[in-house]
């Protein structure tokens, strides 16, 4: 195939021993020891159609371990009226599972300086890890005689399904000097067209197909950014994510808890802007959150507003 066609092959191997040991204090913990071990292959094929086009494909396995607090964390939160909300782990976790494949075809030719990709990807997750209420542990009587108001804890959903779209280019308009400098606008796209829970009711919850919870459809990365390709360069990138929905099940209101919400879409700017003096000191200012949004990707803990930071390099 004189060079057009790349097969790349990979294998990964991971394993992890751990131990739940009994806590002072901690309630409900269940002594545990287990061996975890996972084998994640991989495969990526790409066919150059010429020395601008190509097709693409990778499909890989991979995994998640469960994490401490999701199987053995344990928290209780007090509030008015003799109530009490527990958030508890759950000893009998699963390990998340996955296998995605994507196709795609892309173009890049830098004589006129335009690159792109397009790429649809599918994902299934056996075992996916997700909070979930158990409503009939509410109303009992905690050890300590409060009543419990809430009660959390994590189980394995049996299948999740992610579906989508990638897309990305660029153009640099410096291709219309002989490339003496670089001045390049870029884009990317994901848009997801399914991502849902399926739930057979083997767990604690009954059977359902849901949402994949705080997952935004639709996300973009976009900015320009100019290199003299001597001394200056600058960057200025956004990046939006759109409207997403998660479950609200700290609401003060029992009749809503539980129920989903739509956090905000938002959009945020960051501008850096980098000096070279002598070839090896490197001078850079970055204001990140240009526009200072108030913004947050989980409810409760909102990020950071304007903030400038100035940092030095010295090149060897």
């Amino acid at each position: 195939l004189k060079g057009r066609f790349i097969v790349n092959p990979g294998i990964r191997y991971d394993f992890i021993r751990f131990g739940i040991l009994e806590t002072p204090l901690f309630l409900n913990l269940t002594p545990k020891k287990a061996d975890n071990a996972f084998l994640s292959p991989s495969l990526a094929l790409q066919y150059n159609l010429n020395s601008d086009w190509a097709i693409h494909t990778n499909i890989g396995r991979a995994f998640r371990f469960a994490q401490a607090f999701e199987m053995a964390g344990y928290i209780e939160n007090y509030f008015p009226g003799n109530t009490v909300r527990i958030n508890t782990g759950n000893a009998d976790l699963k390990n998340e599972e996955s296998v995605t494949g994507d196709i795609g075809v892309k173009y890049s030719d830098n004589k006129s300086g335009l690159s792109f990709d397009a790429v649809y990807f599918n994902t299934r997750v056996t075992n996916r890890i997700r909070q979930v209420s158990v409503p009939e542990r509410v109303g009992q009587t905690h050890t300590n005689g409060m009543t419990i108001d809430q009660y959390l804890t994590y189980d394995n959903a049996d299948e999740a399904k992610i579906e989508g779209l990638e897309l990305q280019g660029s153009y640099d308009f410096g291709s219309l000097s002989n490339n003496k400098y670089r001045l390049r606008v870029f884009a990317s796209l994901t848009h997801l067209i399914k991502a849902e829970d399926h739930i057979n009711g083997k767990g604690l919850i009954a059977d359902a197909v849901v949402r994949i919870r705080n997952v935004a459809p639709l996300n973009m990365g976009y900015g320009i950014e100019y290199d003299n390709l001597r001394f200056f360069s600058a960057r200025l990138s956004g990046r939006y994510m759109s409207r997403r929905y998660s479950q609200d099940f700290g609401h003060l209101d029992p009749a809503l808890r539980g129920a989903y919400m739509e956090f905000p879409k938002y959009m945020i700017l960051d501008l850096t802007v980098n000096y070279t003096i002598a070839g090896q000191h490197v001078l850079s200012l970055r204001i990140g959150n240009l526009t200072d949004e108030n913004y947050y990707e989980t409810r409760g803990f909102n990020l950071p507003g304007r903030f400038t930071g100035v940092r030095y390099a010295y090149r060897f």
